[in-house]
């Protein structure tokens, strides 16, 4: 988040970053449709780390700074596809959805849980 705040001779420039971690295991089972098309789906569990830093300039000057972190479970599933473009070379498509219950607090206010859906196309080969 990034703002900027004009008033006569008054400005302010706030910014808010967000920056998460994670460490997690998981497993795949995956189902062979056809000898060249095979689909997934997975979980996984973990730990996420998130750091939250508020940084506040007024007229130019460093007026305000604090910096938050918390730990929490991290929770996810997906799903994919995988073609055999070749004898040693696929191509994978994803989806998976992260999320995790860590809330760093900032000013006495909690921030959201944090959620996102990832998107992953890939080749895999071999040799």
């Amino acid at each position: 988040y990034d703002e900027t705040f004009y008033e006569d001779y008054y400005n302010a420039k706030e910014t808010i970053d967000l920056l998460m971690t994670q460490i997690a295991i998981g497993v795949n089972l995956r189902f062979a449709v056809s000898d060249s098309v095979s689909l997934f789906a997975g979980a996984r569990v973990g730990l996420a780390y998130e750091i939250v830093e508020y940084d506040l300039d007024v007229n130019g000057y460093h007026d305000d700074n604090k910096t938050e972190s918390d730990v929490g479970f991290l929770y996810g599933i997906g799903v994919g596809a995988e073609v055999a473009l070749t004898e040693n070379l696929n191509l994978s498509l994803g989806v998976d959805y992260i999320g995790s219950t860590a809330q760093p607090e900032l000013y006495g206010i909690k921030l959201e849980k944090q959620s996102y859906l990832q998107f992953s196309l890939g080749v895999r080969a071999f040799f």
